[in-house]
């Protein structure tokens, strides 16, 4: 790299960018446009070459993000802290495997495995209320009335897909890519309008709770079919994910 001051500079906007909207997103929880944005920043840190110090600086970014979330729950609780190191686990995690891979991963791919994380420590957390993306757009239930159809979760996989878009659009290419910026405006959009014209209740995290936990509550019936059902699909997405990373590290090995 010829250029590290300005390259690492660049790497420290984006971590800058992305920490000031997810503190919009945690401050303006009544209108939490910013949270479909906030990620972009860190999907493009995932961009910078392997050689560089910037893995360093990938993993205090993912760190300060993930902070304000523990902000935002206003409770430094053991729950928080292990969404914190899980998903900064997850994030450096997923840069190595690009490497050993030759970037062969698919940034979606981090988003199925966002997922299968959440549904992971709903799984095996459920009594100690743990933190989801899904609970920045909780105050705006009637955004997420399709919800009954994906889970809680699902709402997540909107925030998290969205913000991908989001990368593509601003990110990718150094310049802004109209279509896809088109697509990310639509992928807020359209859930919204279709959410709005739904007449049923959102499925709220309690409700989810309680369906997950050892003595499940009332809850209501439209959901009983379904579940978690998208983050319950990551979870099992991500299984042959892992497998096939370890398979081609493994044949890399073999190959040298």
């Amino acid at each position: 790299m010829n250029d590290i001051p300005s390259y690492n500079a660049r790497a420290l906007t984006l971590f800058l960018a992305g920490s000031a909207l997810i503190t919009m997103s945690a401050l303006v929880t009544s209108f939490p446009l910013f949270i479909f944005i906030a990620f972009a920043p860190f999907f493009a840190l995932l961009d910078f070459s392997w050689s560089s110090k910037i893995y360093f600086v990938l993993l205090a970014s993912v760190a300060g993000l993930l902070t304000e979330i523990v902000l935002y729950s206003f409770d430094l609780n053991t729950p928080a802290l292990t969404y914190i190191f899980l998903i900064t686990a997850l994030f450096c995690s997923f840069r190595i495997a690009q490497q050993f891979t030759q970037n062969r991963l698919n940034k979606f791919t981090l988003v199925i495995l966002v997922i299968a994380l959440e549904f992971l420590l709903l799984k095996f957390l459920t009594q100690t209320d743990p933190f989801f993306l899904a609970d920045f757009v909780r105050y705006k239930p009637e955004w997420t009335r399709w919800n009954m159809y994906t889970g809680y979760l699902g709402t997540s996989l909107w925030i998290m897909a969205t913000n991908l878009l989001m990368y593509q659009a601003i990110f990718k290419s150094g310049k802004v890519n109209i279509l896809f910026a088109l697509i990310g405006v639509l992928s807020i959009v359209v859930p919204i309008l279709y959410s709005l014209q739904l007449e049923n209740d959102t499925i709220t995290k309690q409700e989810m709770l309680n369906a997950y936990s050892i003595n499940p509550s009332s809850l209501k019936n439209a959901y009983t079919p379904y579940g978690e059902l998208i983050s319950r699909t990551g979870a099992w997405v991500s299984i042959l994910i892992i497998i096939f990373t370890l398979v081609r590290i493994k044949t890399r090995k073999v190959a040298r």
